[in-house]
């Protein structure tokens, strides 16, 4: 997945975690500062492996796609973010609940990015953190496009149901 392609998905990841947001917390500026922070971090976990270059090559401290990539730490941040602090109002990190909505936020883009990697033939670790899965679905970069349209339908849906657009009544 290219890095561009990382953006494009996290904006549609973004919206999901805005539309979580704003269901939870009934909070529209909260609900915009994760559509931000979220589109803005959707490429942390490369980030985090600590990138050197050398001679065009890339070199990571931390091994490409392992730990940093690892998706239930980044699920279980958000998890228990969103239902600690964010719906039972009580700290879950011990932070004050901006902070925590700042970590909610990197980590919800952290967690598209993970799901965008596990669409590709090398995969990330889903049950261990030095064990990759995958689900084979593209080759890096060949559908991203889709991929990032179908994650705008999906997170600008989720959005608009959050905020009472889409409703039955």
């Amino acid at each position: 997945m290219t890095k561009q392609g990382h953006f494009k998905i996290g904006v549609g990841v973004a919206l999901a975690g805005a539309a979580l947001t704003y269901s939870l917390t009934h909070n529209a500026y909260y609900a915009a500062a994760t559509f931000t922070l979220a589109a803005l971090s959707s490429s942390i976990p490369d980030t985090l492996e600590i990138p050197i270059w050398r001679k065009g090559e890339r070199y990571s401290i931390i091994p490409h796609r392992t730990i940093t990539h690892w998706v239930p730490a980044w699920a279980l941040l958000v998890g228990a973010i969103a239902w600690q602090t964010l719906y039972l109002g009580s700290s879950a990190l011990g932070l004050p609940e901006i902070a925590e909505l700042v970590v909610y936020s990197i980590a919800i883009g952290a967690l598209g990015h993970c799901i965008a990697d596990m669409m590709t033939p090398m995969g990330v670790p889903v049950i261990l953190p030095f064990w990759r899965n995958s689900l084979y679905v593209c080759a890096s970069g060949s559908a991203e496009n889709f991929i990032a349209i179908l994650s705008f339908a999906i997170g600008g849906g989720l959005l608009c149901v959050s905020l009472g657009i889409l409703s039955s009544s």
